[in-house]
């Protein structure tokens, strides 16, 4: 009994070593410090503003996944949790429109990606009003950066205001809306053209 005993108090302190060590060693690669995030892939998180909507609406509850930049780095239209240049302690929620080595400019409140206007559904005509929104010069995403829009460009501080954003800061993409007002848009987040 006394063997069986050791063989159990061994085996706990090893598991705790090796969730431990899986923390700090971040095999996700994911910026932030939630232990949710780094150990088993997914970190809640909650819409404070509008800079999403209609997406993603104040006070929606959603999953990050921090598996899905695990191998590769994010798409074009991907919606990702992450922190900006600016700020690394508050989480943000915005939609990427360019990765690196993509010419992005906007023009008549139209995003172009490569001389290609984006296919943006998911933005509505009443929210692209400000000068801000109507136009910004074309600009190259580096290497290792990403530059992020939120669907709401008119109440969104974004790419336009912080620049490029390193890869590194990204939390994880943001794949389902686990509570809604009303729950009518509870599921999958559609990322682009699906």
């Amino acid at each position: 009994m006394k063997r069986w005993t050791g063989v159990v108090i061994w085996t706990g302190v090893i598991i705790w070593a090796l969730v431990v060590v899986a923390y700090f060693v971040n095999p996700l690669r994911t910026a932030t410090w939630d232990p949710r995030a780094r150990l088993f892939g997914h970190a809640p998180y909650r819409m404070p503003a509008r800079s999403m909507s209609p997406t993603i609406q104040p006070g929606d509850l959603m999953i990050a996944s921090t598996y899905a930049f695990w191998r590769k780095g994010p798409k074009r239209q991907d919606v990702v949790a992450l922190f900006s240049p600016t700020d690394n302690s508050t989480p943000f929620v915005k939609r990427v429109v360019g990765i690196g080595g993509d010419r992005v400019y906007i023009k008549g409140g139209a995003v172009y990606v490569n001389g290609a206007r984006l296919i943006e559904p998911y933005v509505l005509e009443g929210q692209v009003q400000e000068p801000y929104s109507q136009n910004m010069n074309e600009i190259e995403v580096p290497d290792g950066m990403i530059f992020v829009l939120g669907d709401n460009r008119d109440s969104s501080h974004d790419g336009r205001f912080w620049g490029f954003v390193p890869e590194d800061n990204l939390i994880g993409r943001v794949d389902y809306l686990y509570y809604t007002e009303g729950g009518d848009r509870l599921g999958r987040i559609k990322h682009g053209i699906e």
